[in-house]
């Protein structure tokens, strides 16, 4: 009786499919007892490492590769991002690569990445190899080789390896490595941004840039003129002389700061955004060879704009506005500037305690323009090529201030160049405000003084425009060879 094969052809199939099962049952819990050892790195302190780099933002490579990996894992999860994709990061032959794992609860945020400075001027590839690791209860956001942004809960991070922007390197390997760990606070940054302290989310924050300060033209340089008392006015025998120019003793009772030179266009422009001048390029009146066009005094101004020009000037110094409209010291609340005598410009009020600019007085403007002298101008009793620009030798135009020589105390063009705008209403000084104490002039009138003659007229130290052509002193009123200069409390 023969022995049944339990190897039969049926039976020995039978057993190679269950040994095919086991092994396959044995393959499946092997692989899960790894993934499971991967994913079991719980809530404590988490460990990261990078290799050893020379930071660069802009490091020259060629042919380099760019590799990025985060991990992260926690209970509460957080993003993690590569520095890969940055501006002006990709390179030709270069291969880029991205690697983020996320495991755990909910993913919090993420964090826009990029090589600092990263620009289109960067090394054609670089090799960046940056590592952030992540770990902890609650999450936190890590950025390599960027400014930093902090998401979702508390985290707190410290930055080591930091990439330095700008330093540029040739086959350079650059690491950044960032731990973030327990606690609360904010998200490392490897760069320049610097983020502390709180729960921040989005994306990176940047200090907010203070404002340019204004700087002046070279042109705006102010004078101190002292106090003290001087004869106002002309003897009966200087030639040329006015119908108002009775001499008088004035004291002026406090030194005051006086403008240098007379308004330029430049200086004008910088202030309120136009230059109204007659005597421009543009107009086909261009500056004497080797003077600067910009640097001519403005001209074409009325008195209403000389008080619009004083405010703003003032505002942007930081000083106190010396003329109020109406109770208003804005002249945005003033209206257009009149083009027309206006009741309502002509009721101006000036703040004489306030710091900031404002026209001279004329006891100020001819006290400034004697600086001692008694003489029929400050060069002496009669005209010369130094005294200041005028119609034998202006050639009938506006000239670069500065281009005379300076009066005792250092003001240019007090004779000539234009005439200049002063406070006062034009009177007889008689009628002055404080008579011969700090005047102001008359309470009312209907011009306003003009003082220094121009590039075509009069000049004198007491020369009074006013008292040859009064329609010139209508405050609405512009004329090419008007302008002006500043003075302000010292």
């Amino acid at each position: 009786m023969s022995t049944p094969n339990v190897f039969s052809g049926r039976s020995f199939m039978l057993c190679c499919g269950i040994m095919c099962i086991l092994c396959g049952l044995a393959a499946c819990k092997s692989g899960l007892d790894d993934e499971i050892e991967n994913n079991s790195s719980a809530g404590g302190n988490a460990a990261s490492m990078s290799a050893d780099s020379s930071d660069t933002s802009h490091a020259a490579a060629s042919d380099a590769s760019q590799t990025s990996a985060s991990t992260i894992s926690g209970e509460s999860g957080a993003s993690g991002s590569s520095a890969s994709g940055g501006a002006g990061s990709a390179a030709s032959d270069e291969s880029q690569a991205s690697t983020s794992v996320i495991s755990g609860g909910s993913s919090a945020g993420s964090v826009d990445s990029a090589a600092s400075h990263a620009a289109s001027d960067a090394a054609s590839s670089a090799s960046v190899i940056s590592s952030s690791i992540s770990s902890g209860v609650s999450g936190a956001s890590s950025s390599s080789a960027s400014g930093g942004a902090s998401s979702g809960g508390s985290s707190a991070s410290n930055t080591s390896s930091s990439s330095a922007s700008d330093s540029a390197a040739s086959d350079a390997t650059s690491s950044a490595s960032t731990i973030n760990s327990g606690g609360s606070g904010a998200s490392g940054s490897s760069s320049a941004s610097n983020l502390s302290g709180g729960n921040s989310s989005g994306s990176s924050a940047s200090s907010a840039s203070s404002a340019t300060p204004w700087i002046a033209p070279a042109s705006h340089v102010m004078v101190f003129i002292p106090s003290g008392t001087f004869t106002m006015g002309s003897p009966p025998d200087e030639p040329n002389r006015g119908g108002d120019e009775t001499q008088h003793s004035v004291t002026l009772t406090k030194g005051f700061l006086m403008g240098k030179y007379e308004v330029t266009q430049e200086l004008y422009e910088e202030v309120m955004g136009s230059n109204p001048s007659y005597f421009t390029i543009e107009n086909g009146r261009s500056p004497t060879e080797g003077e600067v066009q910009e640097r001519r005094p403005v001209d074409m101004v009325n008195w209403y704009s000389t008080l619009v020009f004083c405010n703003k000037l003032s505002v942007l110094e930081g000083l106190t506005s010396v003329y109020s409209i109406e109770g208003e010291t804005d002249p945005a609340e003033w209206g257009g500037v009149p083009i027309s005598n206006n009741i309502t410009w002509n009721g101006v009020i000036a703040n004489w305690n306030a710091n900031g600019y404002r026209l001279p007085t004329e006891a100020e403007w001819e006290y400034a323009c004697r600086a001692g002298t008694t003489t029929a101008y400050n060069t002496g009793a009669s005209i010369s090529d130094n005294t200041g620009w005028y119609g034998s030798n202006s050639d009938y135009k506006t000239h670069e201030v500065g281009k005379k020589p300076a009066n005792a105390w250092g003001l240019y063009d007090m004779h000539g160049n234009v005439t200049e705008w002063a406070w006062d209403w034009f009177g007889s000084y008689d009628t002055d405000v404080g008579a011969g104490t700090d005047p102001k002039g008359p309470a009312s009138g209907s011009s306003r003084a003009c003082r220094g003659g121009s590039y075509n007229d009069g000049m004198r130290s007491a020369y009074r425009l006013n008292n040859y052509y009064t329609y010139y002193g209508d405050p609405s009123i512009r004329r090419d060879h008007l302008g002006f200069r500043v003075v302000r409390n010292n």
